[in-house]
């Protein structure tokens, strides 16, 4: 794992120059990359790379609502990566969740050896539940099988759930392809998160160990467009944070 107090230092002035600014100021950001691969030339080309990723997130996402598309691996390459949304107070699942685990259903049907990642932690005032936890549930008691199932019950911030998530998919190495079922609002920054994290993991040890090739998505409307620039910028900063990613 490439770590050290210099690559860490650099990564944080990086964070502080232009992950703030968003993707607006692409060309300023080249420059700054210029000069930053003269102290770290892999550092350099990993932030180039997720530059270019979360362009490309804000400008040619397309989302495929309600059900994945064809054409994915029929095997156990693929997982599904199933966002979570707060609970009730009382840990129940809000409309909003029971609506992606729905579209996770379809998704599980349709390409019955695919893994399923339930991600999401307690998050109800009075209960201990958490939102993989009742997600799993939920798709148990609708027909997935159990051994499907990663979870991944402690993340609280889409960040957290890459973060979180990418570590227990390290336990299933044949795993390549994701899949990001969330509602529609929360696709970008979702799959900006492991996109990032996974070209991150290929920065620290030589190797991807997946990318993110599809999504499928749960439509709120009245929701769109809050969860732009400003929230993926913020939670690129908490995923890439050395504090966060080598505690």
């Amino acid at each position: 794992m490439r770590y050290n107090e210099t690559t860490a230092t650099l990564r944080d002035k990086i964070i502080r120059d232009f992950v703030s600014d968003g993707v607006e100021g692409m060309d300023d950001i080249r420059e700054i990359l210029a000069d930053y691969e003269r102290l770290d030339r892999g550092m350099a080309e990993l932030w180039a790379r997720i530059m270019d990723e979360w362009a490309a997130l804000n400008t040619d996402l397309h989302l495929y609502y309600d059900e994945l598309p064809d054409g994915l691996p029929t095997d156990d390459r693929l997982c599904l990566v199933v966002l979570g949304y707060a609970l009730e107070s009382n840990g129940g699942m809000a409309e909003e969740l029971v609506r992606r685990c729905e579209t996770a259903l379809a998704g599980a049907e349709k390409y019955p050896n695919a893994y399923v990642l339930v991600t999401g932690g307690p998050t109800a005032f009075l209960s201990d539940s958490t939102e993989a936890g009742c997600m799993a549930a939920w798709l148990i008691a609708h027909g997935v099988a159990e051994e499907r199932l990663i979870v991944e019950d402690q993340a609280l911030t889409t960040a957290q759930n890459a973060l979180y998530g990418a570590k227990l998919l390290r336990r299933f190495p044949q795993v390549d392809s994701l899949a990001i079922i969330t509602s529609d609002y929360h696709i970008a920054v979702g799959s900006l998160m492991f996109e990032a994290e996974a070209l991150a993991e290929e920065y620290e040890s030589g190797e991807k160990p997946f990318s993110v090739v599809t999504n499928a998505a749960c439509a709120y409307p009245d929701k769109a467009g809050t969860q732009g620039i400003s929230v993926q910028s913020a939670f690129l900063r908490s995923l890439m944070n050395p504090t966060a990613r080598y505690q």
